[in-house]
């Protein structure tokens, strides 16, 4: 993820715990910036809570509106739990009833989780 700050500057936020996979992501970022002659100031971002705003922008625009942290993680989970791709890819391997199956328990599960973040947090 990149923000321009200014026309010459830019802030490349890589988002990553700190494995080993991070700091690949990290190094090919610092590559292809200097590859590409961008004047970059690079910034680490390893809190969960940054990284969910900065994944899928959509959270922090629901999160500043006042939705519940359980209400944003029920719809981030039904996006990937229950997308069009997915179904299309298992209409292939499954039979019409077992899709419909799949997508009843997962969409009772996301829900579930979603009314148990409520609740505690």
């Amino acid at each position: 993820m990149f923000e321009k700050e200014n026309s010459h500057i830019f802030n490349i936020k890589t988002l990553g715990s700190g494995c080993a996979n991070y700091k690949r992501l990290e190094a090919t970022a610092r590559k292809v910036a200097k590859d590409l002659k961008l004047e970059a100031e690079f910034e680490k971002v390893t809190g969960m809570a940054e990284i969910m705003t900065g994944v899928v922008p959509i959270v922090s625009a629901l999160m500043d509106k006042g939705d519940s942290l359980g209400t944003v993680l029920a719809f981030m989970m039904s996006v990937v739990g229950l997308s069009l791709p997915e179904t299309i890819i298992l209409r292939r391997m499954l039979k019409p009833q077992l899709i419909v199956i799949f997508i009843g328990v997962v969409a009772l599960a996301i829900i579930i989780t979603g009314y148990l973040f409520n609740l505690v947090l």
